[in-house]
């Protein structure tokens, strides 16, 4: 990216972006800071930034857990990504997840979900909250269809079902997060008798249904 007769690195122009937004931390925000002081791109990125929110009109602040969630969601690999890098599991005919990140201290997880056109992922309920990132193809869940760039937030507890659209392979960046504090997650009665269980922290853990197929869209 070239400003002002000067290039601007992807990093620069990233770490401006979330420091307009409030979106680093006290670590980072004191860093990005001290390198402000001698960045002219990042002063001129940041400046035009503010300049635009302003014109937006007054600070809106968001909850905590709308900065973590933007902030996890921010690790997602970029595109192309090296698919035969990664170690899959086969969760079902056609789906697989690799394991990105595993953030045992918050109990956070984010995986690489990459699904064939039409491969159906079973009927299955998280004790935990669920975002989907779309990276390439897309991906129907519960009947509604998201494209790449999409996210889909799946609420703590909710029974839903994922399925790879049919318009080449689908690849999706997916974070586990447990439920928002003081929220009461009960599983369903026929959650007893379901196996397999999703394999993640006890927070998330809840049992995959048998799977009701439809139609393959292929």
């Amino acid at each position: 990216m070239v400003q002002g007769g000067r290039e601007i690195s992807e990093e620069c122009r990233e770490l401006s972006d979330l420091y307009s937004l409030g979106l680093l931390g006290e670590v980072d925000s004191g860093r990005f800071e001290a390198h402000l002081g001698r960045c002219v791109s990042c002063q001129r990125t940041l400046g035009a930034n503010q300049t635009a929110l302003a014109a937006l009109g007054p600070k809106v602040v968001p909850p905590a857990v709308a900065r973590e969630w933007v902030l996890d969601l921010a690790k997602a690999p970029r595109l192309p990504i090296d698919l035969k890098g990664c170690v899959w599991e086969e969760i079902a005919p056609g789906v697989r997840l690799h394991v990105f990140n595993d953030d045992a201290s918050r109990f956070v997880r984010s995986q690489l979900m990459w699904a064939q056109p039409g491969a159906v992922r079973p009927s299955h309920r998280h004790m935990g909250e669920e975002a989907i990132l779309v990276l390439q193809g897309g991906l129907i869940v519960s009947g509604s269809t998201y494209n790449s760039g999409d996210i889909c937030r799946v609420r703590a507890g909710s029974l839903h079902s994922e399925q790879g659209a049919t318009q080449g392979e689908c690849v999706c960046f997916v974070v586990h997060r447990p439920s928002a504090p003081g929220a009461q997650v009960v599983a369903g009665a026929e959650d007893a008798a379901c196996t397999p269980r999703c394999r993640f922290y006890s927070e998330h853990r809840a049992a995959f249904h048998p799977l009701v197929m439809r139609p393959s869209l292929a």
